[in-house]
């Protein structure tokens, strides 16, 4: 009985904490993350992409495409299918361009912190919603906090990680609803959305499958549904997760075997789980198993700073609720004092490491909820939001694997770390809240200064990504393509001025006036960007010839054939290193063959800035294919 009772007691409260924020004015956090997120988009605007690294193929591919290529037929590419024939058919409408690219995200991007504000409110408060949302849009998805772009949600080394994070929150969403009450079309929509997910990126794809059927686990056992409507919702699930890999498998059986096209689609997985990849040290590095030992330090040492903040925090407000004075005026002092501290020593703080506790946090607040969930098993509402917290958490740990040990936002981080920051968000300004309030009573003090320090965090990142956008001065490209890269005088390396953005454009300009619309071109050994700005065609079929794929692919013998069946007009070689692949240099460490049946067959009639492949500094050289050839 009593257990009853608590169990109406808890979906009481929360249906009246529910109406208290209903209605329009529960979405109001979202106008000022808007407002700041156009901000950061004015900062950044044409800016978020690197000009020569890996964002190059994520126009190539849908430009080909859309002009009758087939993927993985006719052009290299090792991730799914879906986001390169999305772009493939915005690009068939509006006709090539990166900055239809750029709208196009920037839209979904919106899509996704609105998601990302629903969910966190349905699980918390709304003022937890909107730091999150804040840290998500301007932190993650607007921002650069290295050098090198690629790393934010409108320009991404790989769309098909941003979209996949996208449809994973969609389907979180509808499980969510599931949780409440389990349906056959809520399970058709979670099948069909993860189905999406599977044709992405292959760690969103893991992560995905092991969070979403773990809501559907607790809902099924929440709601005790009996056998039939189980093997009904399994059925309906696996058929609807199915179909979009079928429907992609039979469109492309239509322009290959169907060997080729099931081979094809599983080509990630394959690449992924080869033992090859894992061998190098670059992938170990960014795992965090290189310096192993270092890294452990570094989470507890981040974990401690962490535990330190809030346990001063903790005390302040429990003081303060002694003396009866935790009011808004102590806590406004506090965070002022605060904030004065953390201004003073701003250039000494490493803000951009603050999120090596991850995988730690997420693993306590997933053994806490666990907890949780087991005192409240009953279908109310706390324990949906207690088990989509926990699902969440699943989908944040999962996520993280591929850095677990290296949570950093500079990197992979950028969104690889977007569910567990969430998570964290929810856990210090909903969670200890909560539990403060209950045991010791209010929180003015630990919530307000606790939000305080979030919000100096989040500016600071800001502040980090407008230093680099505001050095990218130098316009490179025109009309839809017109893209900003770092004026020469930005960057001091060696003593020299930063000039591949310059050498860049100065080749460019040269492959328009002097190489015929019509001349097909390959780029070596990886910068297909010079095919998409020249419009191009490649008919090596993009192929990106780094160590990994080189190891992957027969090492020379692959993409040697790929030149003899049809041998370019024009081969340009753009100068790129290695180093934390441990082969640097194309021509001396990896592709020897290739660079010497290039020398044998083209001759080189321009050559821009230094030798390429020679350590000697930046430079490229366009070479024509001999006639005798």
């Amino acid at each position: 009985m009593k257990i009853s009772q608590d169990a109406k007691l808890n979906s009481t409260r929360t249906v009246s904490d529910d109406r208290a924020s209903t209605g329009l004015a529960r979405y109001a956090g979202l106008i000022p993350v808007f407002l700041a997120g156009a901000v950061m988009i004015a900062w950044g605007w044409r800016r978020w992409a690197d000009l020569l690294v890996d964002y190059g193929n994520q126009l190539y591919v849908p430009w080909r495409i859309a002009e009758g290529d087939v993927l993985y037929r006719d052009l290299f590419y090792v991730f799914g299918p879906l986001s390169s024939y999305l772009h493939a058919g915005l690009f068939s409408l509006l006709g090539p361009g990166a900055h239809y690219l750029s709208l196009f995200n920037i839209f979904l991007t919106a899509v996704l912190t609105a998601l990302i504000y629903s969910l966190v409110l349905r699980l918390s408060n709304p003022w937890t919603a909107t730091l999150a949302s804040l840290v998500f849009l301007l932190v993650h998805a607007l921002g650069q906090h290295k050098f090198l772009g690629n790393y934010n949600f409108i320009q991404p080394y790989s769309y098909d990680l941003t979209h996949g994070i996208l449809l994973s929150f969609l389907s979180l969403h509808q499980v969510l609803k599931y949780l409440e009450r389990p349906t056959s079309n809520r399970v058709l929509t979670i099948g069909l959305l993860l189905g999406l997910v599977f044709l992405t990126k292959i760690e969103v794809m893991l992560a995905a499958g092991l969070a979403v059927p773990t809501g559907l686990v607790l809902a099924v056992w929440a709601h005790r549904l009996p056998g039939k409507a189980i093997a009904r919702h399994v059925f309906i699930f696996l058929m609807a997760a199915s179909t979009p890999l079928i429907v992609f498998l039979i469109f492309f059986s239509l322009h290959m075997s169907p060997a080729e096209a099931w081979h094809s689609l599983i080509l990630p997985w394959k690449l992924a789980l080869a033992p090859e990849v894992h061998d190098f040290f670059y992938f170990k590095k960014m795992k965090g198993l290189a310096f192993l030992g270092h890294n452990l330090y570094q989470i507890f040492l981040y974990t401690g700073i962490l535990a330190v903040i809030l346990a001063g925090l903790l005390a302040c407000n429990r003081f303060l609720n002694k003396k009866n004075k935790n009011t808004w005026r102590p806590a406004l002092i506090l965070s002022a004092l605060l904030a004065a501290a953390v201004l003073a020593g701003f250039q000494q703080i490493p803000w951009r490491y603050f999120l090596k506790p991850l995988p730690l946090l997420m693993l306590l607040v997933g053994v806490f909820l666990i907890f949780e969930i087991q005192k409240n098993f009953t279908p109310n509402r706390r324990f949906v939001r207690d088990a989509g917290l926990f699902v969440l958490t699943v989908f944040a740990l999962a996520l993280l694997l591929k850095v677990f040990f290296r949570v950093v936002i500079m990197h992979y981080g950028f969104a690889l770390s977007v569910p567990a920051v969430l998570v964290t968000v929810i856990a210090l300004t909903h969670i200890l809240p909560g539990a403060i309030q209950k045991h010791w009573g209010p929180q003015y003090t630990y919530r307000f200064t606790a939000s305080v320090l979030l919000i100096i965090y989040i500016g600071a990142m800001c502040f980090d990504s407008y230093l680099f956008f505001n050095k990218k001065q130098l316009a490179i490209g025109r009309g839809p393509d017109l893209m900003y890269d770092y004026h020469p005088m930005s960057r001091i390396e060696g003593g020299k001025p930063f000039v591949k953005g310059m050498l860049t454009k100065f080749a460019l300009e040269y492959i328009e006036k002097e190489i015929p619309p019509d001349a097909t071109m390959t780029v070596m050994p990886d910068a297909v960007i010079f095919n998409y700005l020249s419009r191009h065609r490649d008919p090596a079929k993009g192929f990106l010839l780094n160590p990994v794929t080189w190891v992957l692919f027969e090492k020379d013998d692959h993409l040697l054939r790929l030149l003899r069946n049809e041998p370019p007009d024009y081969i340009v070689m753009v100068d790129r290193s290695y180093f934390e692949f441990d082969l640097p240099l194309f021509g001396r460490d990896y592709g020897v063959f290739i660079n010497r049946w290039i020398q044998e067959n083209y001759g080189l009639i321009k050559q821009i800035g230094a030798e390429p492949f020679t350590v000697s500094g930046f430079g490229i050289q366009i070479y024509r294919q001999r006639k005798n050839s």
